[in-house]
């Protein structure tokens, strides 16, 4: 068991606290944004900010939520989203990749553990919240970096096969309606 703080390069930094605006090609990364599974929504904004002093994000990059109702959840950043910031409800960590993979720590902040260990670790108040300090002190089970590899292409596939899963699904939802809607109409 290591320690999240012990493992990273970058331990507990908060974002901007800056208004968003229009979309203008570099993505403001938002508590909102963050899909129960850990992905991006399809809400592109931009942080207005004339002037960066925060290092965008990098491919792998953590963030954790860290107040009101998304408290807890997480996304890793790929490169694929474009150049990022992120907001200050949001807190970075970059693994130190000798160590750990990005990735493996991800699929712990969605098992049972790590939910148990959010709801322990609320502190309450006007809006519950995890503050870097805590977030820190986060336990996670550290395998070898090969066992990483090998836990991560496993959850990798299964996620594969449910998002495979889900757009058979809405395909045959679709043409349900399309076949309902024909057979029924009698005209």
């Amino acid at each position: 068991m290591k320690k999240l703080g012990e493992v990273c390069e970058i331990k507990g930094e908060y974002g901007l606290s800056v208004p968003s605006k229009p979309f203008d090609g570099v993505r403001y990364i938002r508590i909102t944004d963050i899909t129960d599974d850990g992905k991006l929504n399809n809400d592109c904004v931009s942080a207005d900010y004339n002037e960066v002093t925060k290092v965008p994000l990098n491919d792998g990059d953590l963030l954790f939520a860290r107040t009101g109702a998304t408290v807890g959840k997480t996304l890793i950043y790929l490169k694929e989203y474009g150049k990022c910031l992120y907001a200050g409800y949001l807190i970075r960590y970059r693994v130190n990749r000798e160590i750990v993979l990005s990735k493996y720590v991800f699929h712990f902040t969605h098992s049972n553990k790590y939910n148990l260990w959010v709801k322990s670790n609320l502190v309450e108040g006007a809006q519950p919240n995890i503050n870097a300090q805590k977030y820190n002190s986060l336990e996670i089970p550290l395998p070898s970096l090969s066992e990483q590899s090998r836990i991560v292409s496993i959850l990798d596939t299964f996620e594969t096969s449910i998002a495979n899963l889900e757009a058979q699904l809405e395909l045959r939802q679709k043409q349900y309606e399309y076949y309902r809607n024909q057979l029924l109409t009698f005209e």
